[in-house]
């Protein structure tokens, strides 16, 4: 495990930790731009060099849901009206 975390993830039990932050990020809770900024690196810190697989994996999952959350979801919407007799 990393000892140069900052203290936003406990060093000594992660996976909760993950686990709250995944969940923000997955139903786009409001997270303070100041956390936001470092949490990437603390996550990618302890994908690369946790001890655990399981906080390797989950730091990683974290990380890809932050990158998709980043990129702008295009959506088609067509409209047709119900009655088209109205504009005859």
């Amino acid at each position: 495990m990393p000892d140069d975390l900052p203290e936003i993830i406990d060093p000594n039990k992660p996976s909760p930790d993950i686990k709250l932050i995944s969940r923000a990020v997955r139903e786009g809770w409001q997270i303070p731009p100041a956390l936001m900024s470092v949490l990437p690196n603390v996550l990618a810190k302890l994908a690369l060099s946790s001890n655990d697989d399981r906080v390797r994996i989950n730091a990683a999952k974290v990380l890809v849901a932050m990158a998709a959350q980043d990129k702008p979801r295009q959506v088609e919407v067509t409209v047709q009206p119900k009655n088209t007799d109205l504009y005859d």
